[in-house]
């Protein structure tokens, strides 16, 4: 059973939007997107000890709950709901997985370098 693309979930995951306080303002990137952004924002200013990509690349790991609510997502996505960002990562088929490293999220399109994948 292989997981659809982001692209082929685009109408379905559009049908299922969330309630306009939950996005961010001035912006129609895809979900996909946002969460690489969020990652670089997360390089870019040294928080990759509260998330990371996970090694290799494909997915990536929450460090600390309560400091990616507060610093990252707040800033990524404009909300710091993590009920929310987990039910996005749902409906865009991500994997869950959790280990005493924290929760690391993974799906086949969602790779590092390869934004285009999100299509």
């Amino acid at each position: 059973h292989s997981l659809p693309t982001f692209t082929e979930m685009t109408n379905e995951a559009s049908e299922r939007s969330q309630p306009l306080a939950y996005l961010p303002l001035a912006t129609s990137k895809k979900f996909p997107f946002k969460c690489h952004d969020m990652l670089y924002f997360a390089e870019k200013h040294g928080l990759e000890d509260i998330v990371s990509w996970l090694p290799g690349g494909k997915g990536f790991r929450i460090h600390d709950h309560d400091l990616f609510c507060e610093k990252v997502l707040k800033a990524t996505f404009n909300h710091a709901n993590f009920k929310s960002f987990e039910k996005q990562l749902n409906n865009w088929n991500f994997r869950r997985e959790i280990t005493d490293k924290g929760k690391a999220y993974s799906n086949p399109n969602f790779i590092r370098g390869r934004k285009s994948l999100c299509q």
